[in-house]
């Protein structure tokens, strides 16, 4: 009998998710890089207007005010304002396809046989609240790592388990990136970790689609 498999659970390719969540932000800010270039090229004034207050500032000058602060920004960020919002776009992609991911790994888990698993669509979701995110990343991350474990060890399936440890340090540097100077640092070290799961995590979706396919045809 011909094997069906679930679509519902099944991702798009490693290339459109890994290449659209790492790679979409990088060819943002590329593109706003761009754009200021040639903007100040265009009209620099604003933009030598700027960096002589700065040299003042750092040679003893007396200190900015407010006002003259927005009068000296408000005409660079004007001519950088189409590479600011394609940078927007890109980052707003990225957050749509990271949403995406979540709740196929989830809607895996159930096709896959767990019935007690979350909505998946309430647990990508809920990530998208301020602040509550911080809490909920461990429950949509390291949550689904412990339920697809779990699945493994219920179905006897011969699958290598997923790294709990891997996962938690992604949520955990994920967070601290809110950090003032460090989180740079943590931002880094988290952009690594997310790289190494991302694959991972798309490579066990599939996989479950394909046994809960199995089932089906059974």
């Amino acid at each position: 009998m011909q094997t069906v498999t679930s679509e519902a659970a099944k991702p798009a390719s490693k290339l459109l998710y890994i290449g659209g969540i790492l790679g979409l932000p990088l060819v943002g800010m590329i593109a706003f890089a761009l754009q200021a270039v040639s903007a100040i090229e265009s009209n620099p004034q604003p933009f030598l207007d700027l960096q002589d207050q700065i040299q003042t500032l750092a040679f003893g000058g007396s200190q900015i005010n407010p006002e003259m602060l927005e009068s000296l920004f408000d005409p660079l960020i004007e001519q950088m304002k189409p590479g600011l919002a394609l940078m927007a776009l890109s980052w707003l992609a990225v957050i749509g396809l990271f949403i995406k991911l979540v709740q196929a790994s989830w809607a895996a888990l159930r096709e896959a046989g767990d019935a007690e698993a979350p909505s998946p669509w309430g647990m990508a979701l809920l990530l998208l609240i301020p602040v509550f995110n911080f809490y909920w990343t461990f429950r949509a991350g390291l949550g689904w790592v412990r339920r697809y474990n779990q699945l493994l060890d219920a179905r006897g399936w011969s699958r290598p388990r997923f790294s709990e440890s891997l996962m938690q340090g992604a949520c955990v540097t994920w967070i601290l990136t809110i950090l003032p100077t460090v989180g740079v640092l943590f931002a880094l070290v988290n952009s690594v970790l997310v790289f190494m799961l991302l694959g991972r995590v798309i490579d066990e979706i599939n996989w479950l689609a394909e046994q809960s396919g199995a089932t089906q045809a059974a």
